[in-house]
């Protein structure tokens, strides 16, 4: 354990405990409002980590309470892919326990994508956010700008109100 108390794993994403992260996500994912349902499921968990896919999880002794999705973003992207993806490493699924939000967990898995991309060559970080959901802002603020959005009516993700989904990239 490191000196702060917490342990920070990478585990593949074949080898991740699905359960306990599907609940982590769809905890930290219920504090929006504007979602009527659960963020994600087992099966939708496997399906965004496909093979390539990392969990970055931070542990505080028995608990997780933070864990992110990584893997490289060509692969997430498939043939939606644009030239930001080109040579970058997706971050999603990024979610924390509720009693540890505002405590500097996600920004620490976020800073630990960022040192692994780098270090594994990507030139840049991609992410997904929801306007509606507050964290274009929280992202501009350490380096991540819009490079593409959509606007999506009600209903789609099982949002209750229309939303802009914007895609977000930081160069290393």
């Amino acid at each position: 354990m490191a000196s702060d108390e917490f342990e920070l794993l990478l585990v593949p994403a074949r080898d991740v405990d699905r359960t306990a992260v599907t609940a982590l996500v769809n905890q930290a994912f219920a504090r929006y409002d504007i979602l009527s349902g659960d963020r994600t499921n087992e099966a939708g968990l496997a399906e965004e980590a496909g093979d390539t896919g990392e969990f970055l999880q931070l542990w505080r002794g028995a608990a997780m309470v933070g864990s992110a999705l990584i893997r490289p973003a060509a692969d997430y992207f498939g043939d939606g892919a644009g030239p930001e993806t080109a040579g970058a490493l997706y971050f999603g699924l990024a979610a924390v326990q509720r009693s540890e939000m505002g405590g500097g967990i996600g920004r620490r898995l976020l800073a630990e994508a960022e040192r692994i991309a780098a270090e594994r060559r990507f030139t840049r970080v991609v992410l997904g956010t929801v306007r509606e959901f507050g964290l274009v802002e929280y992202y501009a603020r350490l380096g991540y700008i819009v490079y593409h959005h959509e606007d999506q009516p009600a209903g789609h993700w099982g949002l209750t109100v229309p939303h802009r989904y914007c895609d977000m990239v930081k160069a290393l």
